[in-house]
């Protein structure tokens, strides 16, 4: 096995100068880095990544724990966050649970808290405690929050304030046959003051109509059978087949997939 004391035999410098090198420290000059992986590059070395987070106790890893990373929404924010960290000289490590608690919990005790230096996370099941009590000391930040005293900080989506203002834009535009596409129908004093994050967009759907003289009631609202545009998109030709084309609110992935089938069915 190639060791860095071999590196630096070949290169004629310093352990200690190798590790630099290494490394990327501004004190090694760059003919004297150059040499170093040179010599590294010519023997195969590569760097002990355990033996190194063992010393500085840092992985250089973050960690980004999504819902599903079908979802064009998620999949743009890993891009992001992905890119964001490359410039602070991290990598990513992206995890999805699949709105599965026991999913949660084994990526927070297995992947997460043993291999990353912090957690970007957005839980569907676990509370901020629960998340707490996993990450043995770590940073976090999420995502969206199942308690309304969450221990760490959240970056919340104004979920209710976003769908009231796409519903009454509709009704001012005098479009009155709503459906609201992805959750069931739960009455307006039940989702207003909720911390989760579909129970808001409910209670800004149905705070609009409210507002604009409509009463909410349970035939405005489809819930799919499940999350991915193939079901959707099969609940909503369902509907079409026995129904006259309504103007639609949505959450998340849903929407894609109305606007998708939308134009499939010539509406």
């Amino acid at each position: 096995m190639v060791t860095m004391r071999d590196v630096a035999a070949l290169a004629g410098v310093s352990q200690a100068t190798v590790s630099y090198a290494l490394n990327g420290d501004p004190i090694i000059t760059e003919s004297t880095r150059a040499k170093v992986l040179t010599a590294a590059r010519k023997l195969n070395y590569t760097v002990n990544l355990s033996a190194r987070n063992l010393k500085s106790g840092k992985s250089g890893a973050l960690g980004l724990v999504v819902q599903e990373l079908q979802n064009p929404y998620v999949t743009q924010l890993a891009d992001a966050v992905s890119q964001y960290a490359l410039t602070k000289h991290m990598q990513t490590v992206i995890q999805q649970t699949l709105y599965r608690q026991e999913n949660e919990t084994s990526i927070l005790e297995h992947v997460t808290s043993a291999f990353c230096d912090a957690v970007i996370f957005s839980p569907s099941k676990l509370t901020s405690k629960q998340i707490k009590s996993q990450l043995n000391g770590k940073p976090a930040l999420l995502l969206s929050s199942r308690d309304s005293n969450p221990e760490y900080d959240v970056l919340d989506t104004p979920a209710r304030e976003a769908m009231y203002t796409a519903t009454s834009y509709l009704l001012e535009t005098g479009c009155r046959k709503l459906l609201f596409m992805g959750m069931p129908y739960i009455p307006l004093n039940e989702c207003l003051y909720s911390v989760d994050s579909a129970r808001l967009r409910i209670a800004g759907f149905e705070q609009a109509l409210v507002e604009h003289g409509i009463e909410p009631s349970p035939s405005q609202f489809i819930q799919p059978g499940g999350w991915n545009p193939a079901i959707s998109r099969a609940a909503m030709l369902e509907y079409l087949d026995q129904h006259a084309a309504p103007k639609l609110a949505g959450i998340g992935q849903t929407q894609l997939t109305l606007r998708s089938t939308l134009t499939e069915s010539s509406v």
